[in-house]
């Protein structure tokens, strides 16, 4: 099953922490019954996979990720049909004409916004529609 956040706070393995995620007896707030994947055409396919389905794991090509600090990336910069890097696709939005992903990395809170990236919904961006996948739950 799946434990809350709160069950298993992030965990640096700096500052003398080993880093590694401390068992919890917290209840199990859903259960996992499988998995599928998506294959979406367009931005607009995969808007409404997120919206239906909920936060989606994707891969993307991450190079242009490790200069990121704020704002929305334009994903110029990326190697398409490349990925190399998994996290998990959360809601999208705009800002000034320019439609954009807002995905949650696995980098920590001290990387880009609090954790977060934001980067231009233009197609294939960075090699995100390759890989998706989401948890069906019960």
């Amino acid at each position: 099953g799946l434990p809350s956040d709160a069950d298993y706070p992030y965990t640096s393995g700096e500052n003398g922490d080993d880093g590694k995620c401390k068992e919890s007896q917290g209840e199990m707030k859903a259960k996992i019954d499988g998995w599928t994947s998506f294959n979406p055409k367009s931005v607009q396919e995969m808007q409404e996979a997120l919206y239906y389905h909920g936060p989606l794991a994707v891969a993307i090509n991450s190079i242009q990720m490790q200069f990121y600090q704020s704002g929305v990336d334009k994903a110029d910069f990326c190697l398409y049909g490349e990925v190399n890097h998994a996290v998990l696709l959360v809601g999208w939005g705009q800002k000034d004409g320019t439609v954009f992903w807002i995905i949650k990395n696995t980098w920590g809170t001290e990387w880009g916004e609090e954790g977060y990236y934001r980067i231009s919904t233009a197609e294939h961006a960075c090699g995100l529609n390759e890989i998706i996948q989401t948890s069906v739950l019960w």
